[in-house]
């Protein structure tokens, strides 16, 4: 009797986690309006399925989306734009409305070129307004940039005017 009784724990605790998982399968049967416990049994664990999917697939959103805004903070920020930028050939000043100044070699202190730069996303367009050396203003300069606190560099995107073109894309410059 005692090895019967033994028998009977031991397969009460292996079929435990089973008939506690089967359980759980018949509460939510219960919730839905299904007659038939096997056709029920396939919509949970379908169901079930499907939830773990769908985590899934929020957590790869939630990753993507944090990765992105990294991207977008760390290098196209343009509350990290003013400020004086320097290359060997030329320096831009970028004021807190995205207003600019450009004045190109071998006198850094005397401005160029006077104009307006907007931001959309990673790009940013330059419309020169005044000054010696700038472009027409139907000529509207676009490009995409990198900034961080200490290096900004420019690619260009498109762009009509060589003046502004040549010096700029691919240039790297550093802040003052």
């Amino acid at each position: 009797m005692t090895r019967a009784i033994f028998r009977m724990l031991v397969l009460s605790l292996v079929l435990s986690p089973f008939a506690a998982a089967a359980a759980c399968g018949d509460d939510d049967s219960s919730g839905g309006d299904s007659d038939s416990d096997s056709d029920t049994d396939t919509d949970s664990d379908t169901d079930s399925d499907a939830d773990t999917d769908t985590d899934t697939d929020t957590d790869t959103d939630t990753d993507t989306d944090t990765d992105t805004d990294t991207d977008t903070d760390s290098t196209c920020d343009a509350e990290l734009l003013p400020g004086v930028w320097l290359s060997t050939d030329y320096s831009i000043e970028f004021f807190e409305d995205l207003s600019y100044e450009a004045a190109g070699a071998p006198n850094l202190m005397v401005i160029d070129v006077y104009g307006q730069a907007a931001i959309e996303g990673c790009e940013i367009s330059f419309t020169d307004t005044d000054g010696d050396y700038a472009c027409p203003e139907a000529q509207i300069g676009v490009y995409t940039f990198e900034v961080d606190a200490t290096t900004l560099s420019f690619t260009l995107v498109s762009d009509a005017c060589e003046g502004r073109s040549i010096p700029l894309d691919g240039a790297v410059l550093t802040k003052e």
